[in-house]
């Protein structure tokens, strides 16, 4: 196309030199990535978008981009520029260098809570991205201390970044550790299969996401909290609501264990 026909197609212009017929924040992270210079790699929060790991709500420009030690950075505007040596944390995903899980767990120690990097962590264990002994070696690291405390918490018998920042709430207020995702059996049959499990006391907490209001889900999960109750266990429902107040959601939690016996 020549320059005039440029200009008459209507075309977006996320960054200088480049024009694209998509708009938004992929878009724009494209036509960067056709930009960058071979020793730089997408890092910080735009790898862990590109990896699809579990982020807080936050905007998601600037991209961030990490160069090694000695390499020039860019000028382009809409970049947060890093310097940290990478050799060893490169990959290539979706077609784009980016720092690998861990690494990228490790930049982000320094803008997420320690719940928001125990959802992280708990994703890289699940997809065996790196190893616990991984995780927990912090020598040499920025933030060491809020990456170990992440690292002793995760677990990758988690199914969702909620199940994962809700446990987190329940061992930091105290409650006994529990078992994820574990099926229930009596008397050689299947229940169900509980989010969270303390089976000494027969406490379950199901945390219910917005797929739990259809009309099969909900007659399946009322069948199921029936059969619960029925063989003596104790059903506590925690739903997306209920944990915009962290503190209350935990303590129906809390009531159900010392109903149950649970001592502090």
């Amino acid at each position: 196309m020549s320059y005039r026909q440029i200009q008459l197609a209507g075309l977006d212009k996320p960054t200088r030199g480049v024009r694209t017929e998509q708009i938004g924040w992929q878009a724009e992270l494209d036509a960067y990535a056709l930009l960058l210079a071979p020793h730089a790699v997408f890092s910080h929060t735009t790898a862990a978008k590109i990896l699809d790991l579990p982020l807080p709500k936050i905007e998601p420009r600037p991209f961030h981009v990490t160069v090694p030690p000695g390499k020039a950075r860019g000028s382009r505007q809409g970049i947060t520029w890093h310097s940290r040596e990478i050799a060893h944390s490169v990959i290539v995903h979706k077609g784009m260098r980016v720092t690998d899980g861990l690494r990228t767990w490790q930049d982000l120690a320094g803008s997420l809570s320690v719940p928001d990097l125990v959802a992280i962590a708990d994703v890289l264990l699940r997809r065996r991205h790196c190893t616990r002994e991984e995780l927990l070696d912090t020598s040499g690291v920025r933030h060491a201390r809020s990456l170990s405390k992440a690292a002793e918490l995760a677990d990758p018998g988690s199914a969702s970044a909620q199940e994962s920042l809700f446990r987190v709430a329940m061992i930091q207020a105290g409650l006994p550790r529990p078992e994820l995702n574990k099926d229930i059996i009596e008397q050689g049959a299947w229940l169900g299969c509980g989010d969270f499990v303390w089976e000494p006391f027969r406490v379950i907490a199901d945390y219910d996401g917005e797929h739990h209001d259809q009309g099969r889900q909900r007659h399946q999960d009322a069948a199921t909290r029936n059969d619960y109750a029925a063989h003596g266990w104790r059903h506590v429902v925690i739903t997306k609501e209920m944990t915009r107040r962290i503190h209350v959601a935990v303590g129906f939690v809390s009531e159900a264990l010392r109903q149950q016996g649970w001592r502090p």
